[in-house]
């Protein structure tokens, strides 16, 4: 996951989105994704609703829209951040959502991520999706 303050739209990867079992739907109007580079830019034509955990918090209905996302399986912008009150410590590398504190990854922790992704099971401190597999978190 990766937090993005310069980012004004939630993201979710199309495989991630399918993987975890999120409820697509199609946007009224596609919007177009555009990066801080030339020439990287795309349509999205999908939205779905996930359910997000980081620690013991559920975040409910959070809209995300589909998209064509490289390295990353969600990327939380300043609507999540905002709504949430996400802080984001850069000095000490530490994300805080409400009272939950998480370290974020070093550079090297990241790249080895990048390389082998790692299942959303297998990180119960940092934020991820709920899946269907996950159904006894959601109760």
């Amino acid at each position: 996951t990766l937090f993005d303050s310069g980012c004004t739209t939630n993201v979710v990867s199309a495989d991630f989105s399918r993987i975890s079992g999120m409820q697509k739907y199609a946007l009224a109007e596609p919007v177009v994704l555009q990066l801080g580079v030339k020439g990287s830019r795309s349509t999205v034509h999908h939205g779905a609703k996930a359910t997000l955990a980081f620690g013991n918090l559920l975040f409910n209905d959070v809209d995300m829209d589909i998209g064509n996302v490289d390295r990353y399986d969600l990327v939380l912008g300043t609507p999540f951040l905002h709504e949430h009150g996400v802080l984001l410590n850069f000095r000490d590398r530490i994300i805080t959502i409400g009272q939950q504190d998480t370290p974020a990854l070093t550079l090297d922790q990241e790249s080895i991520a990048g390389n082998n992704p790692i299942s959303s099971r297998d990180q119960p401190r940092a934020l991820r999706a709920v899946t269907r597999q996950d159904d006894s978190v959601r109760k």
